[in-house]
């Protein structure tokens, strides 16, 4: 949920040490970097190895998980689907698609994590439909 530069968990924080909703994202970090820059290879390597767990997991896989990949919800949410199926930008495409037809798929999130789960929702589609840019500060 936490963690420093050297990708250690962190003091503080809560469940530092278990993959929860704020460590989401970092799924779609490497995937995106790739798939602007190309600079990595490990990006690829990263996204497979997530695509791989992901799939184990099944359509309605867990949210929560400790480091070890031990379930610690039997919840499904579509902002954890969303941010999976960006590393699909660097990861092979046949294990990204179920992610990407069920992020495609999907209605707005609505409920009690609305909010988070509608966030990672959004940033999915953009990111997915190629329609997450940096847009660069103009120069006079």
């Amino acid at each position: 949920n936490y963690s420093g530069f050297d990708a250690r968990p962190t003091k503080g924080g809560r469940a530092p040490d278990q993959f929860r909703e704020d460590a989401w994202r970092t799924l779609s970090n490497p995937a995106l970097d790739w798939s602007w820059f190309r600079a990595d290879p490990w990006a690829v390597a990263q996204s497979n190895r997530v695509l791989r767990f992901m799939a184990r997991q099944g359509p309605d896989g867990a949210n929560q998980f400790t480091l070890d990949g031990t379930p610690l919800s039997h919840d499904h949410s579509i902002g954890l689907t969303a941010m999976a199926a960006t590393a699909g930008l660097a990861a092979d495409s046949e294990m990204a698609r179920p992610l990407v037809q069920e992020l495609w798929s999907a209605p707005i999130p609505e409920g009690t994590y609305r909010y988070y789960d509608g966030l990672m929702y959004f940033l999915g589609l953009l990111q997915c439909g190629g329609r997450f840019h940096a847009y660069e500060p103009a120069t006079h």
